[in-house]
């Protein structure tokens, strides 16, 4: 089946990856997605334990949480722009 799914890949996007290589994507994609929900990423990779997702895919999440937190720096500065150009 790992050399279908690879052969399907590549013929779709032009990529040769792994059936293995795929799985980290996903789960990758979906912690974009959703920060901080290895459970969910626990269950469609098949760990036994959440501790081996977090291990694994912890560190992936950087780049979203540190956009995330320039999201919440923006908002605050809007509305502290907002409030004192009332005055």
């Amino acid at each position: 089946m790992g050399i279908q799914v690879t052969d399907r890949i590549q013929k779709v996007t032009g990529l040769r990856i792994t059936l293995h290589q795929y799985r980290h994507a996903a789960a990758a994609v979906y912690l974009k997605h959703h920060p901080g929900d290895y459970e969910t990423v626990r269950r469609f990779l098949g760990h036994r334990n959440v501790n081996t997702t977090v291990k694994f895919y912890c560190g992936l999440e950087t780049i979203q949480a540190t956009r995330m937190l320039g999201d919440v720096v923006r908002q605050h500065r809007k509305t502290e722009t907002d409030l004192t150009s009332d005055w």
